[in-house]
């Protein structure tokens, strides 16, 4: 502020920029980076944009790392840190090496590894995918092995893809997507800190395909002797094939996946055919007499060829509604608490909402008592995606100790819908001739959802 005043830059440019805030109470203009390591973010030409900085008291009850806010000047969907620095050594190397954190890219680059790059805390978007693609089509990732790597790696797909939402975007733009993974409790920085660049770099010579990657923790996690834990695996590994575009490419890692699981190339190709189309939920026809294919309809048939059945698609399920239907459907006495936790306008436009908001509506109707009542009152496709999901994990525990997680899951729902919102909001700023009425509106709202973001990164 002091800086800004002395040579007669506005405060309210200075606000626009994310540079100071305002108290809500006192109404003060504080230094919005105040207590942080400061790193500058460029723009393709080097020109600064916007800043990231680092908490420097461990203690402070804050998030490690904030970014400016959109503005005018920054969007960060639409940038890497580093990405400037890097552009010439991705096109020699031929691949972009994306870590997790930016002192991980300064470490990379005081190396000599200038290929690094890292995302600003949000999901890979269209703009990231536009932006390697000029470059490369190699994507690789850099995560931690161990079992606290292994959570690592949550944090990164969190970050990074976005619960495989990313991972999408990446394998839908026909981005090869590869992995390193780095010896126990390390990270880039300490890797090349304790062992030297050159201990890394050989193991950037040595990366594994995201299939096998993702198959590997899949066969972790999973019970992969147990029909339903084969099952899950095998639709994981569906679910990320059917991203890929490239058919050759896609044959040819299916193959690969069929191998490495055990199945014939045909149930895999079958299982990745059914995710194509992503099924519509409709509820369960009630016949009544007289209906096609009733006694009466069948009899008035005049030896008329009886039309077979359609096939039903597999139904598909974003991952936390996913997590939100097994909770359900292991302890149908947490919808209440679902109900008071869950704004549905946060699921409203995911892939299976309407099949928990069915269950809610039966459930308040005392029409569902147990699972063998609930099958009978939904669609096929319904129950068979019902009857594939092992609750029994779930259903060993005592509600007190499921109700926690249905807290979490609806707390990461409101995170997702907060971000999905705020990203509509930059876009909709973006657009040209927008007026300074709709401008203010949107900018109104901006305003309480980064606030919102904020608390709710903060308790989570």
């Amino acid at each position: 502020m002091k800086w800004a005043q002395k040579r007669d830059i506005p405060e309210a440019m200075l606000l626009e920029a994310g540079l100071v805030k305002r108290h809500e109470e006192s109404g003060r203009i504080y230094d919005f980076f105040r207590g942080r390591l400061v790193f500058n973010i460029e723009d393709e030409q080097g020109q600064v944009i916007a800043f990231s900085a680092r908490l420097m008291d461990k203690e402070a009850k804050a998030a490690k790392y904030i970014n400016s806010p959109d503005s005018p000047l920054f969007s960060k969907s639409k940038v890497l840190f580093g990405f400037h620095r890097a552009k010439r050594a991705i096109l020699d190397a031929g691949s972009v090496l994306v870590c997790e954190g930016q002192i991980d890219v300064l470490r990379c680059h005081a190396a000599g590894i200038l290929h690094a790059v890292a995302p600003l805390g949000t999901a890979f978007t269209e703009e990231h995918a536009k932006q390697i693609k000029r470059f490369t089509q190699r994507v690789i990732l850099c995560l931690d092995a161990d079992r606290a790597g292994q959570q690592a790696a949550d944090r990164v797909t969190k970050i990074f893809l976005e619960g495989m939402e990313g991972m999408e975007r990446m394998v839908q733009s026909d981005l090869g997507v590869e992995v390193v993974r780095l010896p126990a409790g390390h990270d880039p920085d300490s890797l090349i800190t304790e062992q030297g660049a050159e201990t890394f770099k050989a193991l950037l010579e040595q990366p594994m395909q995201y299939l096998d990657f993702l198959l590997d923790r899949l066969l972790a996690r999973e019970d992969a002797g147990t029909a339903s834990g084969k099952r899950k695996v095998i639709e994981a590994a569906a679910g990320f094939l059917v991203q890929i575009p490239n058919q050759t490419f896609r044959s040819q890692v299916l193959q690969q996946a069929a191998s490495r699981l055990q199945i014939s190339r045909d149930i895999l190709e079958f299982e990745v055919k059914k995710l194509a189309k992503p099924a519509v939920f409709r509820p369960a026809p009630v016949r009544g007499p007289g209906a096609a294919g009733g006694e009466e309809g069948r009899a008035g048939g005049g030896g008329a060829l009886e039309k077979l059945p359609v096939p039903t698609q597999a139904l598909v399920v974003q991952p936390l509604v996913a997590d939100l239907i097994q909770l359900m459907l292991a302890h149908n006495a947490c919808i209440p608490e679902i109900q008071k936790e869950l704004n549905q306008e946060w699921i409203q436009h995911l892939a299976g909402a309407e099949l928990v908001q069915n269950m809610i509506d039966l459930y308040n109707e005392e029409a569902w008592t147990e699972q063998g009542s609930l099958y009978r009152l939904v669609g096929e496709a319904e129950q068979n995606y019902l009857a594939g999901l092992d609750t029994s994990g779930l259903q060993a525990l005592g509600l007190a100790q499921v109700l926690p997680q249905v807290k979490r899951v609806c707390s990461r729902l409101h995170q997702d819908w907060v971000r999905n919102r705020l990203l509509v909001i930059s876009q909709e700023l973006n657009k040209p001739g927008l007026s300074d009425a709709e401008k203010r509106r949107l900018l109104e709202e901006q305003g309480p959802l980064y606030k919102l973001k904020n608390s709710l990164t903060a308790t989570t």
